[in-house]
């Protein structure tokens, strides 16, 4: 039953074996009872042998996965689930597990078997070892996305219920991708992460966790700020509460378009699409000040993007009045008019400010794709008699399995857009972002922080500032800014040396200085100091050298 190339050897001794007897009847139904599950055997052997081929099934750790047989193994473990020697489940199960085990000896860094291994353990309620199976595959393959989340979602489930380790898993993914050399960021398991907050925590908890993530991990990009949003709305209900979300992360990443892309379809699914339009407007001219600013000081590449991400927005805020609008032919007209006259007014400005070629960037037209996404409805696009290939209008082959959510085939479509120009760009050395920054004050500086103050602030103006009242008077309150910039400004005169006395019992300071004798003592007096006598000594010495 077993399919092996010595199959024929071993039925005709078999065959041999049962006439032995001499009881033919016996023989026959015997034989007959074997007959058809030897024929399959042999079938599946030779169906096998096939299959494997000139396959070298042997453990070569210097191989890469382009030397091995991936599309081979497939077609093997479809075979093999087909069960076509039909064996009982318990050695069915035992033949896969084995099958996979062989697999993953030379596979062992190819997530597809690793995920099929799992699936079928887990289709046959062998939940322990399907845990297993993912927990060595986390191992072997500890920076593969799909394996690690698939690992912290398994650990939620009925079957296996450890949300402790579930948590604790997570955080080890985000720091172990945060440790590589060199780091690299998951948004995406962020994201994943404060799922899992939001599924087994209280709301204020998971909104409390996700703003101190926002501050302080490294893994945060506009996706973690657009999925929370939507979560909110989606989860909570909180219209309010997405919309501030998706204002934190445009603050936060200004330069994305995406990122103003969804929240423009937020906008007009809750049905405000006077919002959409005046976020639209305001993102518009503030990637134009962008636009402009690049052009001065920056790449041809940043520009391009800046430059891209523009015709992304206006290709949404022209279907926006398309579908919406009460009047959309002038409305489009109008968008067409200002875009052209918003890039005139900028290409006017740059070749103003700068002496020099400007650069080799096309301008802000409308092309044929940007006409017809205006007329898209979902799916549905205007046909064309010839001149352009619909078929290649979401930039080339699609995606298998997204044909039928055209929101997903369009953000794929900008993103791959923008990612192309972030290929470019990749050897561009990154610059701070000077708008951010705060204005030099050094007036204000020196009162704003009370742990700053002693390290800008001189000794003797801290000790007048903590004579200074704190709780405010009647009238007016002083002007402490004022009065600390003419201490620090004003000539103090040059007190001869000799007028100083230099007792210990003495004040340090010439006697018609003193105007209170009697109060000289409360009030100016000071022991002598060894710093006082170096500071003295060293006048002493500046006066002589001028004599």
């Amino acid at each position: 039953m077993v399919p092996h190339e010595k199959l024929d050897q071993i039925w005709q001794s078999y065959e041999l074996f049962e006439n032995a007897f001499g009881q033919k009847h016996f023989c026959t139904r015997f034989i007959s009872e074997y007959t058809g599950k030897q024929a399959r055997a042999k079938t599946a052997f030779k169906e096998l042998k096939r299959l494997y081929g000139n396959m070298d099934t042997k453990v070569d750790p210097s191989r890469t996965p382009r030397d091995l047989h991936i599309e081979q193994w497939r077609k093997i473990v479809t075979y093999e689930e087909e069960n076509p020697v039909g064996l009982e489940l318990e050695s069915y199960e035992m033949r896969m597990n084995l099958l996979f085990q062989q697999i993953l000896l030379p596979m062992h860094y190819c997530t597809e078997f690793w995920y099929s291994f799992f699936s079928f353990l887990n289709q046959k309620k062998k939940f322990q070892m399907a845990l297993r199976v993912l927990e060595n595959a986390v191992e072997r393959l500890p920076l593969d996305l799909f394996l690690r989340l698939m690992y912290c979602q398994y650990l939620e489930t009925e079957a296996v219920k450890d949300i402790d380790l579930a948590e604790k898993s997570y955080i080890k993914l985000l720091d172990d991708f945060h440790n590589t050399n060199p780091p690299k960021n998951c948004p995406l398991g962020l994201i994943h992460y404060l799922n899992f907050i939001r599924r087994h925590k209280p709301a204020h908890e998971w909104r409390m966790f996700f703003m101190e993530q926002t501050h302080v991990s490294p893994h945060v990009s506009w996706e973690v700020f657009a999925s929370h949003a939507l979560s909110e709305y989606h989860v909570n209900d909180k219209v309010d509460a997405a919309t501030k979300t998706f204002r934190l992360g445009i603050e936060r990443f200004p330069q994305e378009a995406l990122l103003i892309n969804s929240f423009v379809n937020f906008l007009i699914s809750v049905n405000d699409v006077r919002g959409a339009r005046a976020q639209l407007s305001l993102t518009v001219r503030g990637f134009l000040q962008s636009y402009q600013q690049e052009k001065l000081v920056g790449s041809v590449t940043e520009v391009k993007r800046i430059q891209e991400s523009l015709n992304i927005l206006f290709e949404k805020w022209q279907r926006l009045e398309t579908l919406y609008g009460s009047d959309s032919a002038t409305t489009v007209q109008k968008l067409l008019d200002t875009k052209q006259q918003l890039f005139d007014e900028v290409a006017e400005d740059t070749d103003a400010a700068v002496d020099q070629q400007p650069l080799e960037i096309q301008p802000l037209g409308t092309s044929m794709r940007e006409a017809m996404e205006r007329f898209r409805f979902q799916h549905l696009l205007p046909e064309v008699a010839a001149g352009m290939d619909l078929l290649d209008m979401d930039g080339g082959l699609k995606e298998p399995g997204i044909e039928a959510d055209i929101d997903l085939r369009a953000l794929l479509r900008d993103h791959e857009r923008l990612n192309q120009l972030d290929g470019l760009s990749s050897h561009v050395i990154a610059r701070p972002d000077v708008t951010k920054m705060l204005a030099f004050r050094p007036v204000h500086d020196l009162i704003t922080n009370e742990k700053e103050k002693h390290h800008s602030v001189p000794k003797c103006l801290q000790d007048l500032l903590a004579l200074l009242p704190t709780k405010p008077l009647k009238g007016s309150a002083p002007d402490t800014d004022y009065l600390l910039t003419v201490l620090q400004t004003v000539d103090f005169p040059n007190i001869p040396l000799s007028s100083f006395n230099v007792n210990n019992d003495s004040s340090g300071l010439p006697q018609d200085a003193v105007p209170d004798q009697g109060n000289k003592e409360a009030f100016f007096s000071s022991r002598a100091t060894v710093y006082r006598q170096r500071l003295l000594n060293k006048r002493q010495k500046i006066e002589e050298a001028k004599q």
